[in-house]
């Protein structure tokens, strides 16, 4: 009996805290700085970490770059300098396990513990949406239409200097998560039947005789 009249005296606390969110989705984001903050950033030496490196120098972080391509890092770090920004840059290769646990005890490792104890800070994984919403045979990253590292990257910082927890490029790929969780599995499967997505090869698929 206690437990339902907890969860009767949390409704109220529900419906202020929707009424909350509903308005702020029409209220701009407030930006953080992040002016002197240490920022580490994989993959530094091109695409999205290169760019992303120079949107941080814009806003005069310091920042910690890795890559294994040590020509694409030093021209990231020479980019980032110009801007304003003091950088340290360490060779690292991410798919080598040591490798990284080597660069980690030079840098991550010294600001977690601070990060922890300060409750500050701000980590950000990149992966694909295929991890949210799946079409048979779809390889990750081939969701939706190809993307320009450009656009990529505003989202990206957008979603850090405002404290977002989770964003999405292209943005409908939210909407379409939110049907998947609340349309019926019946009508899901017809829809995907309807949408009928074909492709040129399918590799390690054998078709029955």
């Amino acid at each position: 009996m206690k437990f339902f009249l907890d969860i009767l005296l949390l409704l109220p606390l529900l419906i202020f805290c929707s009424l909350e969110s509903f308005v702020k989705l029409f209220l701009p984001k407030r930006r953080k700085s992040v002016t002197g903050e240490i920022v580490l950033i994989t993959g530094a030496g091109h695409g999205i970490g290169r760019l992303t490196a120079y949107e941080f120098a814009k806003l005069k972080s310091k920042l910690v770059l890795w890559d294994i391509n040590k020509h694409g890092l030093e021209e990231t770090a020479a980019k980032c300098r110009g801007l304003g920004a003091k950088v340290h840059t360490f060779m690292v290769d991410c798919s080598n396990r040591e490798d990284i646990y080597n660069s980690a005890k030079k840098t991550t490792k010294a600001f977690l513990p601070a990060m922890m104890k300060n409750n500050h800070g701000h980590i950000v994984t990149v992966a694909s949406a295929a991890g949210h919403t799946v079409v048979p045979f779809l390889l990750a990253y081939c969701l939706g239409p190809t993307l320009e590292p450009e656009e990529v990257v505003n989202k990206l910082m957008n979603g850090i200097l405002t404290e977002q927890k989770m964003i999405f490029v292209p943005s409908s790929i939210a909407f379409l998560t939110i049907l998947e969780r609340i349309l019926p599995d019946r009508f899901l499967v017809t829809l995907k039947q309807k949408i009928n997505v074909r492709f040129d090869a399918v590799i390690g698929y054998k078709m029955k005789a």
